[in-house]
């Protein structure tokens, strides 16, 4: 029997959060060691490897490079930083979740050899329920962290609202982070809209998967992810999810198991343009195209079931323990 591939671990965020980079973090870790890794203590010498998970950061490198490093990031815009190329060039492998980012990493200029193993859903906590005795308004659910931004929330409200859809029929809730500002959600009068509700609170993943169970169709129209888990999740609980298909949710995404909204154009992020100093583009999500899906599902509701219930069987392979023997077999072919 062969040695167990010795990697030290080198996180950058905590494990505690519900989101990001902490959960991947974590999952990512024991995905690994239930594979058959070892990762070692922070005392220790004799690591075959460093995996590092977070943005690129140049001190963890050196200039002279480090061949030992495993670098996982991922980038939710059209080109990477400047500023990383350097810092990722210096790395013996960079390890990236979907087939988008690999692609946009050596478009960009990065040189080092490049290796692609996704993510997993948590299939005890987002696990799938039977919808087709539902009866009632169809509940839409919309969800990021705020109502502006990358995830296009406040889109996704829009085209709910240009569907014309009445509130007997169709209603919207709406999922952001605790302190986000609702006001956009208030009508003319400045009165809550009758058809939509937001939720601005932290929730743990077991009250997100709850939530999502409750809900019958999700919007999800962000403009780039470096993989997408929140589509993903929706999807294993059963949801047929309207999806923006572009970036890194190309990895997992089909007719078959979602209702697509192709891309229109793009557009400049400027909370990405200013943070990383560069011109940043993500997707445009057709509009037309996402009213349309919403107006279909409100009109066949079992046959949008059918569709979450595809997606609910595609999502049960996605999961932590295959993403990390997926890592693990190339982690060992490079470093074993």
């Amino acid at each position: 029997m062969s040695a167990l591939l010795k990697i030290a671990w080198a996180p950058f965020a905590g494990e505690g959060e519900p989101s990001g980079y902490s959960v991947v973090t974590r999952e990512l870790r024991l995905a690994l060691q239930q594979a058959g890794a070892e990762i070692i203590g922070p005392y220790r010498w004799d690591w075959d490897c460093v995996v590092a998970v977070s943005l690129p950061t140049a001190w963890a490198v050196t200039e002279a490079g480090r061949p030992d490093v495993c670098w996982h990031t991922m980038f939710d815009m059209q080109t990477l930083p400047a500023a990383w190329l350097p810092i990722l060039n210096r790395c013996g492998l960079v390890w990236v979740p979907s087939q988008w980012c690999q692609e946009m990493f050596v478009e960009s200029g990065v040189t080092a050899p490049i290796m692609v193993a996704g993510y997993g859903v948590d299939q005890t906590t987002f696990y799938s329920i039977n919808r087709r005795d539902r009866a009632g308004p169809l509940r839409f659910l919309a969800w990021g962290a705020g109502l502006v931004g990358r995830k296009n929330v406040l889109l996704a409200e829009r085209a709910f609202q240009a569907a014309s859809l009445p509130a007997d029929q169709a209603l919207l809730e709406i999922k952001v982070n605790a302190g986000a500002s609702a006001d956009y959600m208030l009508d003319a009068d400045r009165q809550p809209k009758t058809n939509v509700s937001v939720h601005s609170a932290d929730w743990t993943p077991r009250e997100l998967a709850d939530w999502l169970r409750s809900g019958d169709v999700l919007l999800y129209l962000s403009g780039g992810e470096g993989f997408g888990l929140q589509p993903l999740e929706g999807m294993a609980t059963g949801l047929p999810v309207i999806c923006a298909h572009n970036t890194g949710m190309t990895e997992y995404l089909t007719p078959e198991t979602a209702l697509l909204v192709e891309t229109a154009g793009y557009q400049v992020s400027a909370s990405y343009s200013i943070r990383f100093d560069m011109t940043a583009l993500q997707c445009r999500p057709d509009f037309d195209q996402t009213v349309a899906h919403i107006r279909w599902c409100a009109e066949h509701r079992e046959a949008a079931y059918v569709i979450g219930e595809r997606a609910a069987q595609a999502a049960a392979e996605w999961t932590w323990l295959r993403a990390g023997q997926v890592a693990l077999k190339q982690l060992e072919a490079r470093y074993g």
